[in-house]
């Protein structure tokens, strides 16, 4: 048993009698046993609970990942016509949604820029801030190809073919300290693989006015007499 005991006064403070509690020990310690396994059973409930929620919000959020990396693979491939969803959306999901977009818009413009470059009459010739060229146009592969034969024997081992990612200073005219400076339209008459070639080299700025490159033209390119 589980007992308690206390004295009983009189008015005068005389003990005349003594009050007793007792319990049987099991019932106490099968409520105890209860009441605890009913504390666990209820935390565990709450613990799959929270899980289940978190889970179900996890999968609502993270569903259109697959989306949004399908749009991507898609830009990558070129296709400017794919539509971006979940721009609306106020959280990462949105804010992902809406970078693409601006990626896609971003691609339409460069499409359109390189389209017009390759069919511009002029040479032109792309460097990025390393002075590696990163781009040729038609017009420019063709010229250098035409007088491939002239340029090996300054550049034995030249090859229009194999010429993107190769310095920009294999070319006269083209110092990487005299790019790296360039702030504004640099024009020069060179010689090269037996050709006379104006050339006109303007620094390349993003739309946030970071340097990017260097853009060539060669807007002449005849044979020396």
């Amino acid at each position: 048993y589980y007992t308690g005991y206390h004295p009983v006064h009189d008015p005068a403070g005389k003990v005349i009698g003594i009050l007793y509690v007792g319990a049987l020990k099991a019932r106490i310690d099968a409520l105890a046993d209860k009441i605890a396994l009913g504390v666990l059973v209820a935390a565990g409930l709450a613990t799959l609970i929270g899980a289940l929620i978190a889970l179900i919000a996890t999968r609502a959020l993270l569903r259109p990942l697959p989306q949004i990396a399908g749009w991507t693979e898609r830009l990558a491939q070129y296709d400017m016509d794919v539509e971006i969803g979940h721009q609306t959306r106020g959280d990462e999901i949105g804010t992902m949604a809406r970078a693409v977009e601006q990626l896609r818009q971003t691609s339409v413009s460069a499409a359109r820029a390189e389209s017009g470059l390759e069919n511009v009459s002029t040479n032109v010739m792309i460097a990025d801030t390393s002075h590696a060229i990163i781009y040729c146009n038609k017009g420019m592969l063709a010229t250098l190809k035409n007088a491939e034969a002239e340029i090996r024997k300054s550049l034995p081992d030249f090859q229009t073919d194999d010429l993107i990612g190769k310095p920009i200073s294999l070319f006269p005219g083209h110092d990487g300290n005299l790019l790296a400076a360039l702030t504004a339209t640099h024009r020069a008459r060179i010689e090269f693989g037996g050709r006379t070639i104006d050339l006109i080299a303007n620094p390349a700025v993003n739309r946030r006015g970071i340097r990017v490159g260097t853009v060539n033209q060669r807007r002449e390119l005849a044979p020396r007499k």
